[in-house]
């Protein structure tokens, strides 16, 4: 069994050929090279930036977004957050306490205005402490957890015919519509902080399938509110379009969510099983 690995995203694959894409990025065969089982480290002085490594299986690790890469070069730019070759380390070397990019125009700001400069400079520190105690990740949670039990309320308030049962569909659905404003917000402030707001099909299909939710969820929530009998009335009209589109609504939390774990979870767990 040889092992390859996709320079996109660090995906390890067992096998005799690699894999016609990437299960992770899909990124095509040409993408995955050949690692051995045993490699030689780059030597920490030898000048990597500047074309003077000789060990093809080095391990480089990207800065901003803990991106793994394995060449002799670390890349031009990082395929994730989109950072210069300069935030690559080897995995042996020193980490890097260089400010990254967007922290340098807050620190320009407060020199500029000294008035403005607190305020802004008190954002910054609030913004990039929920980036680091990873403020999306749990707040998206409550979309991903509470809208599938809304809908089971609401199948539940159907099957039995039950306004108990309704109400609390409605009201775990409001609770997803509360949180939504939160979970775009912080999604957005990760995007910029921990990936350089480098725009790919993952993180579009994220924001569009967050924005749905916000907006679906808002328009179920007006509609119940202004038809209350929508639901058990025997013969009521748009109950299905209402049902269908609840199912839509679920849909959009759950592809969200996966691409959220795919970018962030399973990374984490493949560099702990390599580790």
């Amino acid at each position: 069994m040889k092992k390859w690995k996709c320079t996109v995203c660090g995906y390890i694959h067992l096998g005799a050929e690699p894999p016609e894409k990437c299960p992770v990025c899909k990124a095509d065969r040409s993408k995955f090279i050949l690692l051995e089982e045993e490699s030689t480290p780059l030597p920490l002085d030898s000048g990597h930036l500047q074309g003077t490594g000789t060990d093809p299986f080095s391990a480089w690790k990207c800065h901003a977004c803990g991106y793994p890469h394995t060449g002799a070069l670390p890349p031009e730019t990082c395929p994730v957050c989109g950072s210069g070759s300069e935030k690559f380390e080897h995995q042996d070397a020193r980490p890097n306490i260089t400010p990254l990019p967007m922290e340098q125009p807050a620190a320009a700001e407060m020199k500029a205005s000294p008035a403005g400069s607190q305020v802004q400079g008190r954002l910054e520190t609030i913004l990039a402490k929920m980036a680091e105690l990873h403020a999306h990740p749990i707040a998206v949670h409550i979309p991903n957890g509470v809208l599938p039990v809304s809908f089971i309320f609401l199948l539940s308030a159907l099957l039995f015919n039950s306004p108990t049962l309704e109400k609390a569909a409605f009201y775990n659905l409001v609770v997803v519509l509360l949180a939504m404003p939160t979970v775009l917000f912080s999604g957005y402030n990760d995007w910029q902080r921990r990936f350089g707001g480098h725009m790919t099909r993952v993180f579009r299909t994220k924001m569009v399938c967050g924005g749905a939710v916000q907006v679906i969820s808002l328009v179920l929530v007006l509609w119940w509110l202004f038809n209350p009998d929508l639901l058990l009335k025997s013969g009521a009209p748009g109950r299905g379009l209402f049902i269908a589109l609840y199912l839509v609504d679920l849909a959009c939390a759950v592809v969200a969510g996966y691409f959220g774990g795919k970018l962030i979870v399973f990374p984490e767990v493949r560099q702990r099983k390599k580790n």
